[in-house]
């Protein structure tokens, strides 16, 4: 920056362009935390107008041959039975494949404890007194926390269902007044 330039921002920086810039930011960081607040409910929102979106065209196609509120009813059970269906074969799948897991991981701790037995025995034969349990504590700890890990995951699991039903009910009112939920947003918003 040459000398003018310099001198011409520092005349340009007052008090009211701080405070300016001061509110901007302040601003952002408020809708920044709004936004945060309200994710849970957006995010809903978003993805059941989506899902309402993708089934408008069933519904449409349906119309033709049934009345509106059945149409919609007929295209959202269908797509719930289909949806669980997925998600049932899957769950099942996922919880057979952990037992195998949790199973596999015990008899494997289970089969490392000898292992651990004979260097201490062969180490006591020496007359070296040296105690491995702590290793066999270890392995116990790895696989509690492993099966906490498992706990977790499912609790996240059932969060998640409980989001899906939401984002299902709310689609569903949407797919029937939908209408009327998009004129009531136009007439809200100015010419």
């Amino acid at each position: 920056m040459s000398g003018f330039e310099a001198k011409n921002f520092w005349e340009r920086l007052n008090n009211l362009a701080l405070v300016r810039f001061l509110l901007l930011v302040a601003s952002g960081w408020a809708s920044v935390q709004l936004l945060a607040y309200f994710e849970a409910v957006i995010v809903i929102f978003t993805f059941a107008a989506i899902l309402a979106f993708l089934l408008s065209y069933p519904v449409q196609w349906l119309r033709r041959f049934l009345p509106h509120g059945v149409a919609v009813g007929v295209v959202f059970l269908l797509s719930i039975v289909i949806i669980s269906g997925v998600i049932i074969t899957l769950s099942l799948t996922v919880l057979s494949q952990g037992q195998q897991l949790i199973d596999s991981i015990t008899g494997f701790v289970n089969s490392l404890i000898p292992l651990l037995e004979r260097p201490e025995g062969f180490l006591q034969n020496r007359n070296l007194q040296i105690d491995l349990s702590f290793i066999q504590e270890q392995l116990r700890n790895q696989a509690v926390s492993t099966l906490v890990t498992s706990l977790a995951i499912l609790q996240g699991f059932m969060t998640n269902f409980v989001t899906f039903i939401l984002i299902a009910v709310v689609a569903f009112f949407m797919l029937l007044d939908g209408d009327k939920l998009w004129n009531f947003i136009i007439k809200i918003v100015p010419k």
